[in-house]
């Protein structure tokens, strides 16, 4: 019964460390090739604890019947262990397509290998026998595990070389499957001398441990950050539209907001409108003076400079409102919620700005303007045509 006890330890230790990776769904999404084959190494690691428990509750009460079935048992487990942790090595390791080929050959091998071997045994004891009771391991036990020892020393050296030319997660993952390879070849070797201890259970555990320390948690850091570089790229992308999307609306001399903008909201008022939904809404235009004038005697660079300047002074009084540019010496503005009620101040006050400007050389801007009226308007058009006639 004292046999029973490591197994019964990896299996409760075993569950502890892989319960996230069968339960937690961010694995779900995460290298599902790699996780998947991770899983089945599991999983195949507690059919041989199972099987490695009951042996040792079998072996200990002598029954022999049992014990040959369950040994059976642990020996296809065993085939089947070396197995898939070779297919999952492949895959972990993203090895070239020869290299990947004969890594699942060798599976293949063991695996047969190992089932023809319990299979052979039933009729002629070459793997293990029970001689009055007691279990005694034969010369084709030893030749198979010296077979597992030499491939998983083999495995471990490659994969060490391996570290010296490689960076960054491929190194980490060499240096797991190599240090895996190390315990294995290590506890098997003491298996083969100490038959009646748990040692290759043991070698189990420990490289089971070590490939959740390395694999899970290397592999979700690398999930962690490639979704946090993902979301940073989204982040800039979004940005460099949001951008575009600004340069696209707005005027380039100015700054203000260009035709493009105005459209876009003369459409959705247009829309408020029909629904009859719009609240309180007055439309400003404004034209320039003169601009065709200095452009004709001073240049276009003057007549930018007092296009600049205009759009400054429309600002200046209407502080709170977005400013289209709608044309080369036109622009509009929108006066709505809390302005509304100061719409003729507002005005009274541009008006007083303009008239300072005679005589100094300063922008003079004609302005016109019109409430929305539910009767009339149904298109942001009527209420531009009666604020144009008012200019």
């Amino acid at each position: 019964m004292a046999y029973s006890l490591i197994p019964i330890v990896a299996v409760i230790i075993g569950a502890i460390i892989n319960w996230d990776v069968f339960l937690n769904k961010k694995y779900r999404v995460m290298n599902s090739d790699i996780f998947r084959a991770y899983k089945i190494v599991v999983i195949c690691r507690f059919i041989f604890f199972t099987a490695d428990i009951l042996w040792g509750v079998l072996d200990s009460l002598s029954n022999k019947v049992p014990a040959m079935i369950d040994t059976s048992i642990f020996f296809v487990a065993m085939a089947f262990g070396v197995s898939v942790w070779l297919r999952f090595a492949a895959k972990y390791l993203e090895e070239k397509k020869l290299t990947s080929n004969i890594t699942l050959a060798i599976a293949l091998f063991f695996l047969v290998t190992g089932v023809v071997l319990v299979i052979v045994n039933i009729f002629n004891p070459i793997l293990f026998s029970y001689a009055n009771g007691f279990y005694e391991p034969k010369a084709g036990l030893y030749g198979y595990f010296t077979t597992q020892m030499a491939m998983y020393l083999i495995a471990s050296i490659i994969a060490f070389i391996r570290t010296l030319t490689n960076k960054n997660y491929r190194k980490m993952r060499y240096l797991t499957i190599g240090l895996v390879g190390l315990i294995m070849a290590g506890l098997i070797v003491l298996q083969i001398f100490y038959p009646n201890l748990p040692l290759y259970s043991l070698g189990h555990l420990l490289s089971m441990v070590l490939v959740h320390m390395f694999i899970v948690n290397t592999e979700s850091e690398s999930y962690r950050r490639s979704i946090s570089a993902a979301s940073q790229r989204v982040k800039e992308k979004s940005q460099e539209l949001a951008t575009t999307k600004e340069l696209a609306y707005q005027d380039q001399l100015t700054g203000i907001s260009n035709k493009h903008a105005y459209v876009e909201r003369e459409e959705s008022i247009d829309l408020s409108l029909h629904d009859k939904s719009s609240g309180d809404l007055c439309l400003f235009i404004f034209d320039l003076n003169d601009l065709k004038k200095i452009n004709d005697t001073l240049g276009h660079e003057q007549g930018d400079e007092y296009i600049i300047k205009s759009v400054r002074l429309i600002k200046q009084v209407f502080k709170n409102q977005i400013i289209y540019r709608i044309g080369g010496d036109e622009f509009a503005t929108f006066v709505d919620g809390p302005d509304f009620n100061n719409r003729y101040y507002l005005l009274e006050q541009f008006n007083r700005v303009v008239e300072s400007n005679i005589g100094k050389n300063e922008p003079i801007i004609a302005v016109g303007f019109a409430d929305y009226v539910p009767e009339k308007d149904n298109s942001l058009r009527s209420i531009f045509t009666r604020a144009d006639e008012r200019m």
